[in-house]
């Protein structure tokens, strides 16, 4: 069980700092070795504090990553959406949950039981 007291300057604040909280970051020992890849790679990003991604997983039909987010400000908001190196622009009115599968380079809203 932990907790933390902190001072409140918004919700997207306190639920990142809920989250800090609930999941700490794993540090990963390794050294140099041979390969393509840089030394460090983020796999996914968003440009807006108040949208958050709570979901990243296979379609279930195969073909397509599903993301859901969902925005906890109470505002609506265009964010950009960086993910496995591609950028998508994305629409959430105040208060929504969207989930979105990206397949073919494109991004498009799909049904939430997905």
């Amino acid at each position: 069980f932990k907790y933390r007291i902190s001072p409140f300057r918004s919700l997207s604040a306190a639920e990142q700092n809920a989250e800090e909280l609930q999941f700490p970051p794993t540090a990963i020992c390794e050294t140099f070795h041979k390969g393509a890849l840089s030394s460090s790679y983020r796999g996914m990003s968003i440009s807006e504090r108040n949208v958050s991604v709570t979901a990243v997983k296979q379609h279930r039909l195969g073909g397509g990553i599903v993301l859901r987010a969902y925005e906890n400000e109470g505002r609506d908001t265009s964010a950009t959406l960086s993910i496995f190196g591609s950028e998508f622009n994305i629409n959430l009115p105040h208060d929504a949950v969207r989930t979105y599968l990206i397949k073919d380079g494109k991004i498009s809203e799909i049904d939430f039981l997905e």
